[in-house]
């Protein structure tokens, strides 16, 4: 699987949109079509290794560093942590699906 290394720093603008913003790009997600998002669902699936369908904080840090062995970004894990807590909308300390997804709505909603 390649990731474009772009997918990651395009998170930084949804790090930075308001709530209500991204309660809305969270519901918006929510009606995608899986095969729309072919290439998120792989990444959540990789960094989801227990498979619960829920990114624990250090299942996103270990994705992450592992994502960094691969040339494919170079986030700090401060900077990866910012990010977590940023993409748990309902701050309930996990990611779900449609929270990471959501997160990546930002960029496309604005191209």
């Amino acid at each position: 699987m390649v990731i474009d290394p772009t997918v990651f720093s395009e998170l930084e603008g949804f790090m930075k949109s308001f709530t209500l913003k991204k309660v809305l790009l969270l519901r918006i997600a929510s009606q995608i079509p899986e095969s729309e998002v072919q290439t998120l669902s792989n990444i959540f699936k990789k960094i989801d290794t227990n498979g619960n369908g829920l990114i624990s904080e250090q299942e996103m840090i270990a994705g992450m560093k592992e994502f960094k062995t691969l040339g494919l970004t170079d986030l700090k894990e401060k900077d990866v942590k910012r990010l977590f807590y940023a993409m748990d909308l309902d701050h309930n300390g996990e990611i779900g699906y449609t929270e990471f997804i959501a997160s990546f709505m930002n960029t496309h909603l604005e191209s």
